[in-house]
């Protein structure tokens, strides 16, 4: 009952989170996206891992969710970075990268611990699937390359938030 609360409240569906809580969670369908789409959605996505990532660090007590927040911070400015072009991105979040954020924000303790490895699956399931389809299907060749070569590390991501649910 707690997970389809947490699930509404983040505005998550409920066949996300049951496939979050898969073991071996499988990426989310490839998603076919326009160039400007694709930046947006991936500057956004890599904002929100970066600040939840920050609100981890601070509030978790659990060594094994604050490294992972740290590879988290580390990995997406680094992508940030590429996808950009800029030393110090600045990206707008979508609103309902900020309402997750939000809600992570009111939350502390093993609840918060929950709610951002249970967001962090999701977030990098919704990634690899958007990384995937614009690497094969993406009409700015430079851009579908650096999907494709970002998108294992994604892929990685996943699997790293996916064994902290265990």
């Amino acid at each position: 009952m707690k997970t389809i609360l947490l699930a509404a409240a983040l505005g998550l569906s409920l066949p996300a989170i049951a496939a979050a809580q898969a073991p071996g969670s499988q990426p989310a369908p490839q998603q076919r996206v326009d160039t400007n789409t694709f930046r947006t959605t991936a500057a956004s996505s890599d904002a929100l891992e970066i600040q939840a990532s920050q609100l981890a660090i601070e509030r978790s007590q659990d060594r094994r969710v604050r490294a992972f927040a740290q590879r988290m911070i580390r990995d997406h400015t680094r992508t940030s970075r590429m996808m950009s072009g800029q030393a110090n991105p600045q990206p707008q979040m979508m609103p309902q990268h900020a309402a997750m954020l939000q809600q992570l924000q009111g939350l502390q303790g093993q609840a918060f611990d929950r709610a951002y490895v249970e967001m962090q699956v999701n977030a990098h399931r919704q990634a690899v699937g958007l990384f995937e389809g614009y690497g094969r299907s993406g009409d700015d060749r430079h851009l579908a390359q650096l999907a494709r070569r970002i998108r294992p590390d994604l892929q990685r991501h996943l699997r790293m938030a996916t064994q902290l649910q265990r």
